[in-house]
């Protein structure tokens, strides 16, 4: 435990002790100290081979590695004011290698314990951290892999400040245990930079705050045309959550189910219509999985149940199960897509709304805090690839089955707002499905897909395959051929010149 008046010398500038004051709270442990001692290689090749990112796992053998105490530094103009000095001089960098790869193992008994870590470094000119293979913190460095020979973004003036970066969710990445902490220092140039520092501290915070409900689905004060279940989303995991531990108009659910530590769905009958009271029971024992639990507060909110309220206007316009060459996403793939469309006069903002393939699991995909505007469509990709940053392209978490399946589009209240239901028709390739222009009441298929925008000419479906009694081949003799579908109202047209047959070909039969 270190108080708030303890620091630790990190290096040295304008020839003097710069003292980095690491101010912790009360409650709060040191992880590792600056000035400690590290597993380190220099930048001449990759760290790892061919993996070039295996060296930041835990199970890396860095035993060939050299050995050496933070701060790691080199100085091209000793005595100047802006001078650097520190534990482990790289006096061979300077124009020979532009980064060094850190490795240094730490101890945690219960990361459930753990509410944040704090990392603090001294870097110049730039870092990439990662905890158990998974990037933490990054300072002044181009966004993605940064290879051996690589560069940190330009200098920054000098003196550079002490980065403080506060990790939030540790329990992501931390293990009971052993856990390393790996991190790949970056010049800003090869041999056009007078001087390098690094050096990291790790701090961790005790677990003293209370869980707290962070989403409901439905919302609290929603009006609801149906309310048979309930997803409560905790900030954190919790434990000893039962079904009886919620209550609906003062009963409590039937059942409960765990999708995660912190993510529950309740399932109850039908209440009656009219307004819905929902609270925690009084004796609940819900709790974190701190190793001192914290203990749920609880509380309570409502609902208005109405089968006749009105359904946003919002709807699944077109999709495509079978996407081969129509369009690509922006990692060049041909994944299926779904367009929405807002046909009304106001914006809609979907956050909290989701779209299914699953009748069983109508939040299955949910949007993230994306606005669909009046009259106007919003196309993503169902890839399976579950992306939701609205600055990109989003991805639905499911992908389509050209075979046919349920599908909706489904609004915080769980309300089914537009569907293909119970299932859509079996899909061909490259052809869309969805919902007439000028009457959305009516789907087929679209011979011409028209992704992100209005909807092409309508088609009812597809008439059944041609069957014909020898196989395709080269023949120089005359020999009877029939033909047939398995629809009684089918007709057959004909060309003999190769070309494809229209309306207007010859009739068979």
């Amino acid at each position: 435990m270190v108080s708030k008046n303890d620091s630790f010398i990190v290096t040295r500038k304008f020839s003097a002790a710069l003292f980095f004051a690491l101010i912790w709270a009360a409650n709060a442990a040191v992880l590792f100290p600056t000035n400690s001692t590290w597993s380190y290689f220099k930048g001449l090749s990759e760290a790892s081979s061919p993996d070039p990112t295996a060296w930041r796992a835990g199970d890396f053998d860095d035993s060939s590695w050299a050995t050496g105490q933070g701060a790691f530094y080199y100085e091209n103009q000793p005595g100047s004011a802006t001078e650097y000095t520190g534990n482990t001089l790289l006096d061979d960098m300077f124009g020979a290698y532009t980064c060094i790869f850190l490795r240094k193992t730490f101890v945690v008994t219960n990361p459930a314990d753990i509410s944040q870590l704090q990392l603090y470094a001294f870097s110049d000119d730039g870092f990439i951290a990662w905890i158990n293979r998974t990037e933490v913190a990054r300072f002044n460095m181009p966004a993605g892999d940064v290879p051996f020979d690589g560069t940190a973004s330009p200098a920054l003036p000098e003196p550079v400040p002490p980065q403080n970066d506060t990790l939030s969710n540790p329990g992501a990445y931390l293990v009971p245990g052993t856990n390393v902490i790996a991190v790949q220092a970056f010049n800003a140039s090869l041999g056009g930079s007078s001087d390098f520092v690094i050096d990291v501290a790790l701090s961790s915070t005790t677990d003293a705050t209370p869980p707290t409900v962070a989403t409901l689905m439905p919302p609290a004060g929603a009006t609801v045309r149906n309310l048979t279940s309930i997803e409560v989303d905790f900030s954190e995991g919790v434990g000893d959550v039962d079904a009886s531990d919620l209550l609906i108009n003062s009963s409590p659910a039937a059942s409960v189910t765990a999708f995660a530590p912190w993510q529950y769905v309740f399932q109850f009958p039908q209440p009656a219509t009219g307004t819905v009271q929902v609270a925690w029971a009084a004796n609940h024992g819900i709790h974190d999985l701190a190793g001192t639990p914290n203990n749920f507060a609880g509380g309570s909110w409502s609902y208005r149940l109405d089968p006749n309220a009105p359904v946003p206007g919002v709807v699944i316009s077109e999709f495509m199960a079978d996407n081969k060459k129509t369009i690509h996403d922006e990692d060049g793939d041909s994944s299926d897509w779904i367009e929405l469309f807002n046909p009304t006069a106001s914006d809609v903002n979907l956050v909290g709304w989701a779209l299914t393939a699953d009748p069983k699991n109508l939040m299955e995909w949910r949007f993230p805090n994306i606005t669909l505007a009046a009259n106007s469509y919003l196309l993503l990709f169902a890839s399976g690839k579950d992306r939701t940053n609205v600055t990109g392209r989003l991805h639905t978490n499911f992908q389509l089955s050209p075979g046919g399946e349920f599908l909706a589009l489904v609004d915080p209240a769980t309300n089914i707002v537009s569907s293909f239901t119970p299932v859509y028709p079996p899909q061909q390739t490259d052809v869309s499905y969805g919902r007439d222009r000028v009457s959305p009441e009516v789907a087929g298929y679209f011979t011409v897909p028209t992704p992100g925008a209005p909807n092409s000419t309508i088609g009812a479906g597809f008439s059944p395959k041609v069957e014909f009694s020898r196989n395709g081949g080269t023949f120089t003799s005359p020999f009877p051929l029939e033909l047939w579908t398995s629809s009684t109202n089918a007709e057959i047209r004909f060309t003999l010149d190769g070309s494809a047959p229209a309306d207007t070909s010859s009739l068979y039969g």
